[in-house]
């Protein structure tokens, strides 16, 4: 039986967001994060990072930007519905009945 060839995995070239050079961790806008993962999660996710020729900093940085987008947008929504909510002028005073809910004009 053939053996696969090993060869190291390609990573993609990070490259910083705010001056373009090659991540080297000393440009002014970005922070170290220290986190405290599970042995096993993080071999997961460095198995992962691996088969998307990226690294674990990378998907990590990935999740942040998309939960903080996705949390962002989530609150711009309610603040648009309760601003239209505010501007509405129908309302009930009294709870509706079954019947009243079913009428069929």
């Amino acid at each position: 039986m053939r053996s696969k060839p090993t060869t190291a995995p390609v990573l993609r070239t990070e490259r910083c967001l705010h001056c373009r050079s090659v991540l080297h961790g000393t440009c002014v806008g970005w922070a170290n994060l220290t986190l405290a993962i599970d042995d096993a999660l993080l071999q997961r996710a460095r198995e992962a990072a691996l088969r998307e020729h990226t690294t674990v900093n990378a998907l990590v940085r990935e999740f942040l930007v998309g939960y903080v987008d996705a949390r962002s947008r989530r609150t711009e929504a309610l603040d648009r519905f309760e601003a239209v909510a505010a501007d509405s002028h129908s309302s009930s005073r009294a709870p509706w009945s079954r019947d009243e809910l079913h009428d069929r004009l």
